[in-house]
């Protein structure tokens, strides 16, 4: 996946990577940076846009999709 990332500053990468990864919240990395959490979401969405386009897995690894009822996720 990096190599199509190579447009994006090493600084949005780390946010983009602590959203999806360490599940911090957008409105909290956005406060720290001193920018709009729109500014974040617009971030995660084109790496996931990527992803979507891109991505590969790991070898081994195995992909699943999920739907959850609204009990199950978080607001």
């Amino acid at each position: 996946m990096r190599p199509y990332l190579k447009r994006l500053k090493e600084r949005n990468i780390q946010v983009i990577y602590e959203h999806l990864v360490d599940g911090r919240q957008q409105t909290e990395l956005a406060d720290e940076l001193g920018i709009t959490k729109k500014a974040v979401s617009q971030m995660v969405s084109k790496v996931w846009a990527l992803h979507i386009e891109h991505g590969e897995r790991p070898d081994g690894w195995t992909s699943i999709s999920v739907t959850l009822g609204a009990a199950h996720t978080t607001p």
